[in-house]
C-alpha cells in the first residue's frame, strides 16, 4: 500500500458556519499572542471527556483531505475515493459558554487502531467566537519541517483524532469532545450514497421505460393492416367470381384471369405485413423493449441487494416501478403470443383465397 507523509499544518482556512465574521480580532479585543500548547495525548482507553473539560465548549476533529480551494472550501473528509489528495484534519469548535473567546490554536491527537500515532499543535489565525456560534478550523498537514510518522493507506483510513486543548485568550482549556467519524465510516457512508442515487435513478429508468413497452401498440397496428389488406383480397374474390362465365362474351376469361391476379397480389401483400409485424416482434423482444425493461428489473433488484449488503434500508420505494415493469413484459410477451397467431390465421385464410381464386379462373377458360 502507498505511504503518505502526513506534515505540520501552516496553512489554515476558516470558515464560520454560524453568524460569519472575520477571523480576525475585533474592535477592541485583540487577540494576544500565546504559544502553541503543551500536552500529552490522552491514552485511547481513557473517556472522551475529560473532568476538567469546560462545559460548553465543543469542539470535534476529522481526519481529511484538501483538494484545494481557499478558507478551507476544498477540505473533504477522507475516502476511499479522495485519499489520494493532500492529506488535511479539520476541527470544528462551537462555543455553547455565555462569554465569547477568541481562539487562536489547538492541541490535537491522532489515533489509529488504539494507538496514539501522532499529535499536533498548529497556530490559527485568531477568531473571535461569540456564544452559540460554530466556527470550522481546516488545517493542512501538507507543508512543514514537523513531519508526522508516514502511515499506509490502511491507517490513514482508519486514523481519528481529537482536539485535546483549545488555546484561548482566557487560557489554554478543555473542550468537550465530540466524535467524528474516520475514513472507513465516511466510505461506507459514500458507498450507501451512491447506491441510494443509483436505485433512485434505476427506479425511474424502469417505470419510463415500462410505461414506454406498455403503450407500445405496433403490433395491434400491424395485425389490424393485414385484416385490412384480407379484407381487400376478398371484395377482389368476390369481384372475379360476379364476372359471367359465359364464353359468348370473349373478355370474359381475360378479366376472371385479371381478377385471380389481383388476388394473388392481395395475398403477397399480406405476406409482406406479415414480415413487417415480424419485424416489430424482434424489435418488440429487444434491449428497446422487453429485454430493456428486464435489464431495468435486473439493475434495480442488484441496487437493492447493493443497500441491504451495506446494512441500510431503500430509501427509494420500488414496488410500483417492479409491478409496472413485471406486467409490461406478461402484457407484451401476450400480445406477440396474440399477434403471431393472428398473423398466422390471416396468411392462411389469405393464401386459401388466392388458390380458389386462381382455380377459379382456370376452370372459366374458354
Amino acid at each position: 500500500m502507498r505511504a503518505r507523509l502526513l506534515a505540520l499544518a501552516i496553512t489554515v482556512g476558516l470558515v464560520a458556519s454560524v453568524g460569519m465574521v472575520a477571523a480576525l480580532p475585533s474592535a477592541g479585543r485583540a487577540a494576544v499572542p500565546r504559544p502553541s500548547p503543551s500536552f500529552t495525548p490522552r491514552s485511547p482507553d481513557r473517556p472522551t471527556t475529560s473532568p476538567a473539560s469546560t462545559p460548553g465548549l465543543i469542539a470535534g476533529c476529522q481526519v481529511g483531505v484538501d483538494t484545494g480551494g481557499s478558507n478551507g472550501s476544498g477540505y473533504q473528509p477522507v475516502t476511499t475515493a479522495n485519499y489520494g489528495d493532500s492529506p488535511a484534519y479539520q476541527v470544528k469548535v462551537t462555543n455553547n459558554t455565555s462569554s465569547q473567546m477568541t481562539v487562536s490554536g489547538f492541541g490535537t491527537a491522532f489515533y489509529a487502531f488504539g494507538n496514539n500515532i501522532w499529535s499536533d499543535q498548529p497556530t490559527v489565525t485568531s477568531a473571535l467566537i461569540e456564544p452559540g456560534e460554530n466556527w470550522t478550523f481546516t488545517i493542512d498537514t501538507g507543508y512543514g519541517s514537523d513531519s508526522p510518522p508516514q502511515v499506509s493507506e490502511n491507517t490513514y483510513l482508519n486514523e481519528t483524532c481529537t482536539v485535546e486543548q483549545v488555546v484561548t485568550d482566557g487560557g489554554d482549556l478543555t473542550p468537550v469532545q465530540v466524535s467524528e467519524p474516520n475514513g472507513v465510516a465516511n466510505s461506507h457512508a459514500l458507498d450507501v450514497q451512491n447506491a441510494q442515487q443509483a436505485l433512485s435513478s434505476d427506479t425511474s429508468t424502469l417505470s419510463s421505460d415500462a410505461a414506454s413497452l406498455e403503450g407500445d401498440t405496433s403490433l395491434a397496428g400491424d395485425v389490424n393492416q393485414m385484416n385490412k389488406d384480407l379484407k381487400q383480397e376478398q371484395q377482389d374474390w368476390l369481384a372475379e367470381q360476379q364476372v359471367p362465365t359465359a364464353c359468348a362474351d370473349s373478355g370474359n376469361s381475360g378479366t376472371i384471369a385479371g381478377d385471380a391476379g389481383t388476388v394473388a397480389g392481395d395475398a403477397s401483400t399480406v405476406s409482406g405485413d406479415q414480415s413487417t409485424l415480424n419485424g416489430d416482434v424482434t424489435y418488440l423482444q429487444g434491449n428497446n423493449r422487453i429485454a430493456g425493461v428486464q435489464n431495468d428489473l435486473t439493475q434495480v433488484q442488484g441496487d437493492l441487494a447493493t443497500i441491504r449488503s451495506l446494512g441500510a434500508a431503500p430509501a427509494t420505494d420500488v414496488s410500483s416501478a417492479i409491478a409496472a415493469g413485471n406486467k409490461a413484459v406478461t402484457d407484451s410477451n401476450n400480445a406477440i403470443s396474440w399477434a403471431n397467431g393472428q398473423s398466422d390465421s390471416i396468411v392462411a385464410a389469405a393464401n386459401q383465397l388466392s388458390s380458389q381464386a386462381n382455380a377459379y379462373s382456370n376452370a372459366h377458360q374458354c
